[in-house]
């Protein structure tokens, strides 16, 4: 078997949902990602027939036992993989390819939505149809979350003029209460979040004396759900997809082929998005009223108002004979509406426009909103109830009007030009790259070679004080470079740690530093120096073996580590000691000073740091010869 894994271009970035660009129903939408398989520790490959990657929207019915009944509306794949012609299944192991899938501006489907016994949702999908295996199947999918919205906006109805008051449409027929005619007022113009609703509620009593006092509006969501499935319904319980073929996928989803352009959009007429600009623009966005589906036709928003306010609850034609489920929910109203109703003296009627603010949309964690939609499954509707209250000889009654539907989306206009804004920014952005990459590469002037620094000349070491300004000289400009590359090597040289021992090593100067410091000449911690005698500037608080050899005129430090105490002694120019025996000192110096450092014993530990200069000094003494 394989383990087939499904990761964004980027990586895992963490997030709950698989990214995407683009905005469902505004602009072309792309998905893209890797996907991978890899051997099991058997190392055993899966006989497989193809793999493929798709986008997909799925509509299910859910319960107590889960999913009761499903449906596919829309489908957008790609073949990565498929066996040859000759043969049903090949081995399939460790494989890599990136997809990138276009989902055209005008293709179906809805909104994600979570209800409690509905759910429609979006995934893509990375599917292996293999051979049956026992306990498995014969398909291997690995999905992740779409979170898609749909920012399209449905055609408006046109506004039927305001009839007159001897025309007020509707009358109440509640018992025992005054018979008024009114008419309510709802706007065509589809609502989204934060929008601002108002309905006009016109009312006319039919007995003078009666007077309007409030009203309050409430807008009620009502679901009705199909108790059976459909005439072709996808499995329940896994929600697979159907089988295609390899050959026939890409003829069956021409739209995969499709880019968007590099710059701003100016589609091809189509019934979502008419191409009447080079750019996006609120007056341009439209929809209509159906859209095609990759198996059957699908309403993709509810507007027959007409048939609707004559049979508000009455199901779809498709439901013909079907029982169905109806789930109603208030989501949004106001009660006790402050303000007056205004009455026209002339011709009676009391008239006033009442207000209020759509909800924002909800979160993916909480239950959906919704939208106004349709489906084999579902239908969402939204109907605006406007009740008021009437004062007559008789007393005060309450009066329902007759409910009024609504269209409702899940973006506004704020939201929609933002989403053109951001699109148009993005395509813009990846079109100046695009051209500056196919452009070929500015060709920079070669770098002026840069002159070589002649070697310096190897000079003898004088052993005679007569050549002593020459020595100088040369002295003073090794040591200004020598400490030039001693202070680069001290930024860089690793700190001695904070120990029992001691405080950690300081850049310069002070305890920790290294012997002789800005003496000049090649320095080593704690060994010798080229000429001169030098300063001690510190040991580490006191511990360590330190001696500083002259070669001309050899000039040597002795330092007890116990007591502190420095001593300096000179010798003639005749009696110094040889360069190997120097050298050989330097590195012997350099090895009890890397074991004094890695010792942590501390000032506690002092009879073993004694035994470490006694043995310095006693080689001391047989390197020069005393």
């Amino acid at each position: 078997m394989v383990v087939l894994l499904l990761t964004s271009p980027h990586g895992n970035s963490g997030s709950r949902y698989f990214p995407f660009h683009g905005y469902l129903g505004l602009t072309p939408l792309t998905v893209q990602g890797v996907v991978r398989t890899k051997l099991d520790p058997d190392g055993k490959p899966l006989q497989a027939k193809s793999l493929i990657v798709a986008v997909r929207c799925y509509e299910a019915r859910t319960g107590r036992r889960g999913t009761t009944h499903s449906s596919l509306l829309a489908e957008y794949s790609t073949v990565l993989w498929h066996a040859p012609a000759t043969a049903a299944t090949a081995p399939l192991a460790d494989f890599e390819h990136a997809f990138r899938i276009t989902i055209p501006r005008d293709a179906p489907g809805f909104s994600t939505a979570y209800f409690q016994d509905y759910r429609l949702f979006w995934r893509v999908e990375a599917v292996i149809s293999h051979a049956h295996v026992m306990g498995i199947g014969s398909r291997l999918v690995k999905s992740a979350e779409l979170p898609f919205v749909r920012y399209d906006v449905p055609s408006s109805i046109p506004l039927p003029s305001l009839p007159s008051p001897d025309l007020l449409p509707h009358q109440t027929t509640k018992s025992r209460a005054p018979a008024i005619r009114y008419y309510v007022s709802v706007p065509t113009d589809a609502v989204g979040p934060h929008d601002i609703l108002s309905v006009g509620v016109f009312l006319r009593p039919l007995d003078p004396s009666v007077s309007v006092r409030s009203a309050s509006l409430t807008v009620e969501r009502r679901i009705e759900l199909r108790e059976n499935s459909p005439a072709s319904p996808t499995s329940a319980s896994t929600l697979s997809p159907p089988n295609i073929s390899p050959t026939s996928s890409r003829e069956a989803f021409p739209s995969l082929s499709r880019t968007p352009s590099a710059t701003s959009i100016s589609p091809p007429p189509s019934p979502i998005m008419p191409a009447s600009g080079s750019t996006f623009t609120l007056d341009t966005i439209s929809t209509a009223q159906t859209a095609t589906s990759a198996n059957s036709q699908l309403p993709l928003l509810v507007r027959d108002r007409a048939r609707e306010q004559d049979h508000p609850a009455s199901p779809p034609s498709s439901w013909t004979g079907a029982p169905y489920k109806v789930i109603n929910n208030t989501v949004a109203g106001t009660e006790n509406v402050s303000g007056r109703f205004v009455r026209d003296v002339q011709t009676g009627v009391w008239s006033r426009t009442l207000t209020m603010q759509w909800p924002a949309s909800r979160s993916s964690a909480r239950w959906a909103l919704g939208e106004t939609m349709a489906t084999e499954l579902v239908r969402v509707r939204f109907f605006v109830k406007v009740k008021i209250i009437v004062s007559s000889p008789s007393g005060t009654d309450s009066i329902e009007l007759l409910e009024q539907p609504l269209t409702v989306i899940s973006t506004n206009a704020s939201e929609r030009q933002l989403a053109i804004t951001k699109y148009n920014a993005s395509q813009a952005a990846s079109s100046s790259r695009s051209s500056s990459k196919s452009k070929s590469p500015h060709r920079t002037a070669p770098p002026s070679p840069v002159p070589s620094v002649p070697p310096l000349e190897s000079m003898p070491v004088p052993h005679s004080a007569s050549s002593g300004g020459d020595r100088r000289a040369r002295e003073g400009d090794e040591g200004e470079k020598q400490r030039e590359g001693k202070r680069q090597r001290e930024s860089r040289a690793p700190k001695r740690p904070h120990t029992s021992a001691g405080p950690r090593d300081r850049g310069k100067g002070g305890a920790g530093g290294m012997l002789g410091a800005g003496g000049g000449g090649v320095w080593r911690p704690g060994t010798a120096a080229a000429g001169g005698l030098v300063s001690k500037e510190g040991l580490g608080g006191g511990l360590g073996i330190g001696a500083v050899v002259g070669i001309g005129g050899v000039h040597t430090v002795r330092i007890n580590t116990v007591t502190g105490v420095t001593t300096t002694h000179a010798q003639a120019s005749g009696g110094a000691a040889s360069p190997d025996h120097v050298r050989a000192w330097e590195e012997e110096l350099a090895r009890i000073e890397a074991q004094s450092r890695r010792s942590s014993i501390g000032i506690l530990s002092r009879p073993k740091i004694p035994s470490l200069a006694k043995s310095a000094r006693r080689f001391y003494g047989e390197v020069l010869g005393r």
